[in-house]
């Protein structure tokens, strides 16, 4: 099992007992258990690509309080961000999860041929959920993960006799 599979199984059974404890609890709107303030979403977001930028791993920011764990496959996968500007603040109809609209500008893939090194830029989106600890999710990883029954990983190859 990747780190990657680990850390988002970890996400959804935080959610999962978060949401089970406000409904034990008698809370009026479960939904907003894990919901984190809107300007504690907007720093995890900041912060999580700030460090991107400056190089560093994405579980750096776990020791921070509170702590903020950013999941971004192409983070994780190595790749490097040169910019990035938060566009804006997208409103949530349940309000239980932060979104925000993000322009990345990523550096060019280690090994790109010449004429293709060239910095992508990229718009995307990001969700922040969580209160201790705070996940940074890209829209994709977030989709994946609300997802995962129906989007399993392939098993390794079976070799042909």
């Amino acid at each position: 099992m990747t780190r990657m599979n680990i850390q988002i199984r970890c996400a959804v059974l935080i959610a999962l007992a978060g949401s089970s404890a406000a409904l034990a609890s008698g809370c009026g709107n479960p939904s907003h258990a894990h919901a984190p303030a809107a300007s504690t979403a907007r720093k995890a977001l900041d912060d999580s690509l700030s460090a991107w930028q400056s190089g560093a791993r994405p579980d750096r920011l776990a020791a921070g309080t509170p702590p903020v764990h950013p999941v971004d496959f192409q983070w994780q996968a190595g790749r490097a961000l040169e910019s990035y500007e938060i566009v804006a603040d997208e409103p949530d109809p349940g309000d239980a999860t932060k979104w925000f609209s993000v322009s990345l500008k990523l550096k060019p893939a280690k090994g790109a041929k010449a004429a293709a090194a060239t910095s992508a830029e990229t718009k995307t989106r990001y969700v922040v959920l969580g209160r201790g600890p705070v996940w940074v999710y890209r829209e994709d990883d977030y989709t994946r993960l609300l997802n995962m029954d129906n989007n399993p990983q392939p098993g390794p190859a079976r070799k042909r006799r």
